[in-house]
């Protein structure tokens, strides 16, 4: 039996995905590498600590009530959530577990995985901004009315706090700050008026550099971003994290869409 749990745990000490081990009344037994390192516990802290804290607070209400009904109702449990590490970066994870059983039939407790499923959201979130960009375009009359209005579908559609319209002036070539929303009742003021009085190349800042590339661009940490020159301007207003993309039509791209979120 030692034998056997001793390579389980090595088995799980090299696995890509989180993995831990809980008793009957979901209190954590064990907890692999991946696992802390995803959610910012030591070994030690990880099973002294209630794990439910690393889940987002938007996220909490409804995962942590669902995971205790499948434990003590010894049922799978599957969910998709987001966890926060102690130093603010936001990952979105696919957990699952299922009850463990002794050899009477009793429950011993759950056994489950969490793998980080961010990248596959941030896909799903780049066809959302598809969608709706493609809607509003073809639902306004106007070109730049029917470009501001995707700045707000989007925005929402992402849960994003803030977000802008950079256009590309005819005359000087330079990207330009044309529209900003912000999602109520947060007001990012300084950032939004910043932005509106500067004027960006291609290749320059966020905006600049999605320009070049014509692709989507993350920043996850603004702060130690090395060519963000509103990052004083983002920290006052609290905001953590971005993400860019260029905005396409009749195969030409007409400026860039940026948006802006509170966490990383």
């Amino acid at each position: 039996m030692l034998e056997s749990e001793a390579y389980f745990h090595s088995a799980c000490e090299m696995s890509p995905d989180g993995i831990f081990v809980t008793d009957a009344q979901g209190t954590g037994l064990y907890t692999n590498r991946r696992w802390q390192e995803m959610v910012g516990l030591s070994r030690e802290a990880s099973l002294q600590t209630d794990w439910s804290l690393a889940v987002h607070p938007d996220d909490r209400e409804v995962r942590v009530p669902g995971w205790s009904q499948s434990a003590f109702g010894a049922k799978e449990f599957e969910a998709e959530f987001r966890i926060q590490h102690p130093s603010g970066r936001v990952r979105w994870v696919q957990s699952r577990s299922r009850p463990l059983y002794h050899l009477n039939g009793e429950l011993r407790g759950h056994v489950g995985t969490v793998q980080d499923i961010t990248d596959r959201k941030r896909m799903e979130q780049r066809m959302a901004v598809q969608y709706a960009a493609g809607r509003a375009m073809g639902e306004a009359r106007e070109q730049e009315a029917g470009l501001a209005s995707i700045v707000e579908q989007v925005g929402v559609a992402l849960s994003a706090n803030t977000g802008g319209l950079w256009l590309r002036n005819p005359e000087t070539g330079l990207l330009q700050c044309r529209s900003y929303w912000s999602a109520s009742p947060i007001t990012c003021d300084p950032f939004e008026a910043l932005s509106r009085s500067l004027s960006f190349r291609v290749g320059e800042s966020l905006p600049g550099r999605v320009l070049s590339t014509d692709n989507p661009a993350w920043i996850e940490d603004i702060a130690v971003d090395a060519d963000m020159p509103r990052k004083d301007a983002a920290a006052t207003c609290g905001l953590r994290s971005a993400v860019a993309f260029p905005i396409r039509t009749g195969g030409a791209t007409l400026g860039v869409m940026e948006f802006l979120w509170s966490t990383s």
